[in-house]
């Protein structure tokens, strides 16, 4: 980081609240270029760096961080590598949606979405672990998170993901 940012490290540390606005104007920058070479998307980019410098506003010992560009930039890739994840989590829900009613018109598949006799298909399907696996999958939260709220290890979450989307499939094979 910039002399600036060196500068008014030892102040914010030390509980010069003020200061915050240099650390954040001096590392902003340089969060968001690094950003933007992981995400290729300069708005996410921005926010991430955002992001990342408001999680450092909300420890509560900043003093605890030894290096605090290194600690920036660890927790700015671990924010753009959640970004991906989440990115490319909600493309393959897009997918398995689209595969599931595709040569099918908008509305007759908003239609069968909704259907009543769907959602009984999917839930007689799925056991009860699995389909709360699937619901939470479908609410967008990733395989650590799901884990985290269902106290399962994440690999047997990943696991039991691909075994209730191979049953949905099968599923909704013989209902066509």
């Amino acid at each position: 980081m910039d002399l600036q940012f060196q500068d008014a490290w030892p102040l914010y540390v030390n509980g010069n609240r003020n200061a915050f606005g240099t650390v954040y104007s001096a590392a902003h920058p340089r969060l968001t270029l690094f950003c933007l070479g992981l995400t290729r998307d300069e708005e996410i980019a921005k926010n991430i760096a955002s992001e990342t410098l408001l999680k450092l506003m909300e420890q509560t010992n900043p003093r605890e961080i030894l290096n605090p560009a290194s600690w920036l930039f660890t927790v700015a890739r671990n924010s753009c590598n959640t970004w991906w994840t989440t990115n490319n989590r909600r493309a393959e829900i897009l997918d398995d949606v689209k595969e599931q009613f595709s040569g099918v018109t908008r509305p007759v598949a908003l239609e069968q979405l909704e259907n009543e006799s769907h959602v009984k298909l999917i839930r007689e399907s799925l056991d009860t672990i699995e389909w709360q696996i699937w619901q939470l999958h479908l609410d967008g939260y990733d395989n650590k998170e799901i884990a985290e709220q269902t106290l399962l290890a994440e690999k047997t979450v990943a696991n039991k993901k691909t075994a209730a989307r191979n049953k949905l499939r099968q599923a909704f094979a013989h209902e066509s």
